[in-house]
This record gives C-alpha cells, sequence and structure tokens, in this order.
C-alpha cells in the first residue's frame, strides 16, 4: 500500500469551504462576509415550543420552602434520605 496514493485522494477542507462560499455569494445567499440562512418551524415544531413554554410557566418555586432547606443546611440541620432519593431515581429510569 502506497501513502502517496492516498494523499492525491485528500481533498483540502478549506478549497471545499472556499467553493460553498463562491456558490453562496452567487446565489444571494452571502452579503460580504455573512451568510444569510432562514430556518422555520413546522407546525408540529411551534406546538412543541409553545408546549415547552407552558410547563417552563408553571413550574413555579416556593421560595418559603428554599429558604427553609437553605437555613437547615447553614445550621447543619439538614438531613438526606439516600434510600429515598435512590428509590426516586431508579422509578424515573424505569417510568414507573
Amino acid at each position: 500500500m502506497k501513502i502517496e496514493r492516498f494523499q492525491q485522494n485528500f481533498v483540502d477542507i478549506s478549497d471545499v469551504k472556499q467553493k460553498q462560499l463562491r456558490n453562496r455569494e452567487r446565489n444571494g445567499k452571502l452579503k460580504g462576509n455573512t451568510v444569510q440562512e432562514s430556518v422555520s418551524l413546522s407546525s408540529e415544531g411551534v406546538n412543541v415550543e409553545l408546549q415547552i413554554k407552558e410547563q417552563v410557566a408553571l413550574k413555579k418555586v416556593d421560595s418559603e420552602k428554599v429558604d427553609q432547606i437553605k437555613q437547615a443546611i447553614a445550621s447543619g440541620d439538614y438531613s438526606v434520605d439516600v434510600h429515598k432519593i435512590s428509590d426516586s431515581i431508579i422509578k424515573e429510569i424505569l417510568g414507573l
């Protein structure tokens, strides 16, 4: 096996990139050094986005509970039930 043969088939990435930029410039998608591209979401994608925003809006933080936990941690009174946490993790993974 000759290494020279492999090197002959090697394509320089910068040459490919330059060709892509020239093609985009010819097609009017390139202005100066900036590439102009657009993206549109399908109706299903828009619905998913709305559902995510709704879920984020529904999640409210109980600041009073957070303050209680912070105080317990600071005073050294906060205890962690590792069995409860591990059971919850396993249930989440298994979808129970």
